[in-house]
């Protein structure tokens, strides 16, 4: 009787490890940073998708192009009642109810966009949407919840080859995101 208790308790706790990898991954709260500082995967995916521009249009694209993609050291997540509050670098935090209406977010500059979060399965999706075009954010832990993946899609009827580039990010332990 013992035993078959034992398989019970071990097939709920199975269940429940595949629900917490497959719904919102709740591990996503905190701080994460990326030290390497490096644009490398960044250039390289703008670079491809401004390529078929003629020697006029390309440098404009890829300034306008690299000014909306900077390389992206600190990342912080937290929950704000039924919604989530995600701070990229030191720009303002972005805050919106998974699968609820967009909300309205104006980055630094000035520009503003219509912002959207949504699940699937464990990751995050961040929408960013413009007049020109939508940036997609993907956020997804790895297994024991120390690495972030970031993976940023830019799509513009303007690209005849979205921008695509992805990065890792470890989790701060201290969560002091000025340092």
């Amino acid at each position: 009787m013992k035993t078959s208790r034992r398989h019970v308790a071990l097939a709920v706790l199975c269940t429940l490890g595949y629900l917490s990898a497959t719904a919102e991954d709740v591990r996503l709260e905190g701080s994460f940073v990326n030290p390497s500082r490096s644009d490398t995967a960044i250039t390289a995916a703008i670079d491809k998708s401004v390529a078929d521009f003629n020697f006029i249009a390309r440098p404009i694209a890829r300034s306008r192009l690299k000014k909306a993609n900077p390389p992206i050291t600190k990342a912080a997540f937290f929950r704000d009642g039924a919604g989530i509050v995600v701070t990229l670098g030191i720009q303002k935090p972005a805050r919106a109810a998974p699968g609820g209406s967009t909300v309205k977010w104006t980055r630094d500059d000035g520009e503003t966009f219509d912002v959207a979060f949504s699940w699937e399965g464990a990751t995050l999706v961040q929408a960013f949407t413009a007049s020109d075009g939508i940036r997609y954010n993907r956020y997804a832990l790895s297994g024991d919840g120390n690495t972030l993946t970031v993976d940023v899609t830019l799509r513009s009827d303007m690209l005849k080859i979205p921008v695509n580039y992805q990065f890792m990010m470890s989790r701060q332990i201290n969560n002091d995101l000025n340092k």
